[in-house]
C-alpha cells in the first residue's frame, strides 16, 4: 500500500486496506483509549458520543466504566458503520460527517474524538456541531498528538493532514463558548522508526459545556 493509499484510508477506511489501516489504528490510539477512561469522571447510566470509532474494537472496555451507559457513535466511512453494526447491536451508530453533523436533538454526557482533529478544515465549525449535542455540565474529551510529533510521522501522513497544535484546538474550542476544564498528557511507549527510537504523546484537551 503506497502511502498516499495509507494516508486516504486514514481519513476514511475503505475496503479490504482500509480494514488493515482501521486494524493498525485500533493499535495505535489503544493508550489514547487507556488515557481517556482515566481522564473521564465516569458516572452511571451515562450517554455517550464517539466521533470516528473506526473497527470499534474498544467499545466494550469503554462501556464497562459506566453501568447501563447508552453508546452512539459516528463516523466518516460507511465501510466502519457497517462493520460495527453487526458486532455491537446494542449500540447505536451512524454514517455521517461531523461538518454536517445532525443527530436529531440527541444530547450526551461525554463526547470524544481520537485523532480526527486533523482532518478538519474549520475547527470551530466542527467544535459549534458538538456542542450542540452536549448536555449542560458535560464534556467533550479531544485526544491527538501535537504538532512537534505529527513531524516525526509525516512519512505516513502525506496527504490530507493539518498538524494543529493544542493551542490552535483550545482557541477553536473557547471561540464556540465551551470552557477548557485541562490539557492532559501522557507519552506512548517508545518503538522503533526507520533505526531511531521515538516516543509520541497522547494528548487531551478536556473542555466542559458550562453556559
Amino acid at each position: 500500500m503506497s502511502s498516499k493509499e495509507a494516508s486516504a484510508n486514514l481519513r476514511k477506511p475503505k475496503g479490504e486496506n482500509g480494514l488493515k489501516v482501521a486494524e493498525f489504528m485500533s493499535k495505535v490510539n489503544a493508550n489514547f483509549y487507556i488515557q481517556l477512561q482515566k481522564n473521564v469522571e465516569w458516572k452511571p447510566g451515562m450517554k455517550i458520543l464517539e466521533i470516528g470509532f473506526g473497527n470499534a474494537n474498544h467499545i466494550d472496555e469503554i462501556l464497562s466504566n459506566s453501568y447501563n451507559a447508552e453508546f452512539m457513535g459516528v463516523d466518516y466511512s460507511k465501510n466502519m458503520v457497517d462493520l460495527v453494526k453487526e458486532n455491537n447491536p446494542d449500540c447505536t451508530f451512524f454514517h455521517q460527517d461531523i461538518k454536517g453533523l445532525d443527530l436529531a436533538g440527541e444530547q450526551f454526557d461525554l463526547i470524544y474524538t481520537i485523532n480526527t482533529i486533523y482532518f478538519l478544515d474549520d475547527l470551530k465549525g466542527a467544535f459549534l456541531n458538538l456542542k450542540q449535542h452536549l448536555k449542560k455540565g458535560g464534556e467533550l474529551h479531544i485526544g491527538k498528538r501535537p504538532k512537534e510529533d505529527m513531524e516525526k510521522v509525516k512519512h505516513i501522513i502525506s496527504t490530507g493532514f493539518v498538524p494543529y497544535s493544542n493551542e490552535e484546538v483550545i482557541k477553536a474550542v473557547i471561540d464556540t463558548g465551551l470552557c477548557i476544564s485541562s490539557v492532559v498528557s501522557s507519552k506512548d511507549s517508545e518503538m522503533e522508526q526507520k533505526g531511531e527510537k521515538t516516543q509520541l504523546h497522547v494528548d487531551f484537551i478536556i473542555a466542559v459545556h458550562g453556559n
